[in-house]
C-alpha cells in the first residue's frame, strides 16, 4: 500500500470523519432534521473527496495513517501509558467497524485485501524458529504458548527451556516462570547450564540419528523417540555471555538441530530474541535461512533486524510500509513480518491463549536402567575414560575399547553382551564420549563434532 503524504493523510481523516459523521446521525436521527444533518455531513465528506481526486481506498488507508502517526506522537510524550493508549486505540478501531452496517464484513474484506492469512502458522508450530520482538510485542508471551503447546499436544515429551533472565519482566507486567516449571529439571538459568542444555540436546539428536541408521543397517525396525522441544529465551543476552569457543559450539548445536532435527523424533528449538542483526545475535545467514522467522509489530518496523536476512531493499522496504499502514489488530488478528522459505511476507498472528494449567508428573517409574547409568556414570569414571580414549588416540589406536572400559565402571565381564539393555546403554555412552574427543585428543572438555572411526571389533561376550 503507498504511503500518502502528511497533508493527504489529515485530509483522508478529515473525510472519514464527514462519512462516519453522516452515517452516525442518520442512524440515530429521530426526526427529519437529523437524516438532513447527516446527508449533509456525507455530502460534504464525497465533495471534498472528489475535489481531492481520492479513492475510497486511500481515504480508508491515509485516515488510519494519520491516526497511527498523532497516536505515535503522543506515545513519545506519555510513554509510561502507551500500552494503555495502544490497546484503546485496537479497541475503539474494532468497535467502529462492528457498529457500521455489515462491520464484520468489512473486516474480512480488509483482512482479504492485505493478505492477513495465519495458514502459515502451522509450519511455525512445526518447525525450529526464531521470535523477534521489542519490549511489549508480546514475545515472551508467544514462547510461553508454545510450551504450553507442546506440552498439551506432547504430553510425553521432552522439553528444555533456557532463560539467562529468568524471573525478570518489563515495568507492569508478571515476572516470567515459565507456567511454573521448575528450575533445575526443566528451565536452566545459569550460563553453564544453559550450554551444557543445548549442546546435550545436539547430542541426543546425533545419538538418535546413529541408532536409527544401525537399525535400518540390520534390518530392524526404526526406534520411536519421543518429541523434544527446546526454548531460548533473551538469546542476546545469553550470545554476549559466551566466549568465542563457546560461541562457535552453540552455532554448531543448534544447526545440527535444524538440519537433523526433525527426522530424529521431532526435535526443534524456538529462540526468543530483541534484535536479529548479525551484531548483537551473531547468527550466520546460513542458520536463518533454514528457520521460520517472526518479527513482531515494533521489531518489524526496524531496519536492523532486516540486514542479516536475504532480502532486498525493495521488499524490506515494502514489508515496513504494509505493516505501518494496518493497525495493531484486526479482528483479534496480529500483524507480523514472516521470514519462510527465503520470503519476506506480512502475515497474521491468530488470537494465542495461555490459559491456566495444572502440571502433573506421570505416576509411571522411571527407567531403571536409565537411573543405573546415572549412577555408575560419575565424574570420575568420565575423567578416567577420557584420559583412557586419549592415551589410544595418541598412541595411534582405535579410541574405544570396550572392556577395558567396561571393567573401568566396575562391571562383570560376563554382563558385558548384546542382550543386557544396561550394557547397550554404556557402549554408546562411551561412544559419543569418544566422537567429541576426536576432535581434539588433548582437551579433557573438547568441541564437538567430528566422526568417530571404525571401532575394534565387538568384544562382547556371546553365551
Amino acid at each position: 500500500m503507498t504511503q500518502l503524504p502528511l497533508n493527504s493523510r489529515s485530509e483522508s481523516f478529515v473525510i472519514c470523519s464527514l462519512f462516519a459523521g453522516g452515517i452516525a446521525l442518520c442512524a440515530t436521527a429521530s426526526s427529519a432534521w437529523g437524516w438532513v444533518g447527516g446527508m449533509g455531513a456525507w455530502g460534504m465528506g464525497e465533495a471534498l473527496r472528489s475535489r481531492r481526486k481520492m479513492e475510497y481506498s486511500e481515504v480508508w488507508s491515509g485516515a488510519l495513517g494519520y491516526s497511527q502517526d498523532a497516536i505515535g506522537d503522543l506515545s513519545v510524550v506519555t510513554a509510561p501509558i502507551t500500552r494503555k493508549l495502544e490497546t484503546e486505540k485496537v479497541r475503539l478501531v474494532v468497535s467502529a467497524l462492528k457498529q457500521l452496517p455489515l462491520g464484520d464484513r468489512i473486516a474480512d474484506s480488509f483482512i482479504a485485501q492485505q493478505g492477513l492469512s495465519t495458514d502459515w502458522f502451522e509450519g511455525f508450530e512445526q518447525r525450529s524458529a526464531i521470535v523477534c520482538g521489542e519490549s511489549g510485542d508480546g514475545k515472551s508471551y508467544l514462547l510461553n504458548w508454545r510450551v504450553q503447546r507442546f506440552l498439551q499436544t506432547n504430553p510425553e515429551g521432552i522439553l528444555h527451556i533456557c532463560d539467562p533472565d529468568y524471573g525478570s519482566s518489563h515495568a507492569g507486567s508478571e515476572p516470567n516462570i515459565w507456567l511454573g516449571l521448575p528450575v533445575g529439571p526443566v528451565v536452566q538459568i545459569e550460563t553453564a547450564d544453559i550450554l551444557n542444555t543445548i549442546l546435550e540436546v545436539s547430542d541426543v539428536v546425533s545419538d538418535r540419528a546413529k541408532r536409527t541408521a544401525t537399525a535400518v543397517k540390520n534390518g530392524d525396525p526404526k526406534p520411536a523417540f519421543k518429541p523434544l522441544l527446546l526454548v531460548i529465551d533473551e538469546w542476546v543476552s545469553l550470545w554476549d555471555s559466551l566466549d568465542d569457543s563457546n560461541q562457535e559450539l552453540i552455532l554448531k548445536a543448534l544447526t545440527n538441530i535444524i538440519n537433523r532435527g526433525l527426522k530424529q523424533g521431532h526435535v526443534t528449538f524456538i529462540a526468543g530474541l530483541h534484535d536479529l542483526s548479525v551484531g548483537s545475535s551473531g547468527m550466520p545467514q546460513s542458520l536463518l535461512r533454514k528457520v521460520e522467522i517472526l518479527l513482531l509489530h515494533r521489531a518489524a518496523q526496524s531496519e536492523r533486524n532486516y540486514s542479516n536476512l536475504d532480502v532486498v531493499k525493495k521488499d524490506r522496504d515494502s514489508a515496513i510500509a504494509k505493516l505501518q499502514a494496518i493497525p495493531k489488530v484486526v479482528k483479534k488478528l496480529r500483524p507480523v513480518v514472516v521470514f519462510t522459505d527465503k520470503v519476506l511476507s506480512v502475515r497474521a498472528l491468530p488470537h494465542l491463549e495461555v490459559t491456566p494449567i495444572e502440571l502433573v508428573a506421570p505416576t509411571e517409574p522411571i527407567d531403571p536402567d536409565q537411573v543405573w547409568l546415572a549412577e555408575v556414570w560419575t565424574a570420575e569414571l568420565e575423567f578416567s575414560l577420557v584420559k583412557l580414549i586419549n592415551d589410544r588416540i595418541l598412541g595411534g589406536k582405535q579410541p574405544i575399547a570396550l572392556s577395558e572400559s567396561w571393567q573401568k565402571a566396575g562391571q562383570s565381564q560376563r554382563d558385558q553382551r548384546k542382550e543386557n539393555p544396561r550394557y547397550i546403554l554404556f557402549r554408546d555412552r562411551v561412544e559419543n564420549l569418544a566422537t567429541r574427543l576426536m576432535a581434539d585428543p588433548l582437551d579433557s572438555l573438547p568441541e564437538r563434532g567430528g566422526k568417530c572411526p571404525e571401532t575394534e571389533p565387538p568384544d562382547e561376550v556371546t553365551e
